[in-house]
């Protein structure tokens, strides 16, 4: 049987014969599923047009939040956090970051990187736009642990511990 697989003649009629069987079910049963799956995707877009029309027309301020995130580029910790708090009116001094670019965990082919900022006396106005604000700006950034701390410096003075988890895009 060993003998059979060396000859060449079987070689000239196994591999044209496969390749004729790939062509006819690449122009059938593959071209119809994507043309099928194509239809459907025009159906779900003609639908989600009108959608998206009245979302831009009562918010048109998600498109300067997109533009912005774009102009940040890649996510990073330090850029990110220091352009949002310098934004706010929040000082190098008064804040730190722990812990980024360390805590990179790889889960069923996401990877997420975890950091802890700690902002020293600020007050509950300012923090909540700051943080707000970055949430909305960066979906994927989720702060999973907040600590408010009330400070003896003043009637409004907080310190704010936060940790939070960064998933990264595929």
């Amino acid at each position: 049987m060993m003998d059979f697989y060396k000859k060449a003649n079987f070689y000239f009629i196994v591999i044209p014969l496969a390749a004729a069987i790939w062509a006819v079910l690449a122009s059938t049963v593959f071209l119809n599923a994507a043309n099928d799956k194509w239809g459907k995707m025009q159906k779900e877009s003609e639908k989600s047009d009108p959608i998206i029309a009245k979302i831009l027309l009562h918010d048109p301020d998600r498109i300067k939040l997109h533009k912005e995130m774009e102009e940040m580029g890649k996510f990073d910790y330090n850029t990110v956090i220091g352009s949002f708090a310098s934004r706010h009116g929040i000082a190098d001094s008064v804040y730190g970051l722990k812990g980024t670019g360390s805590k990179r965990d790889r889960k069923k082919g996401i990877i997420t990187e975890g950091a802890r900022m700690i902002i020293d006396n600020i007050d509950v106005v300012k923090f909540t736009k700051f943080l707000s604000d970055m949430l909305n700006l960066w979906p994927n950034l989720q702060c999973e642990k907040l600590t408010l701390k009330k400070q003896n410096t003043g009637p409004d003075a907080w310190e704010a511990t936060m940790d939070f988890k960064y998933t990264f895009k595929k």
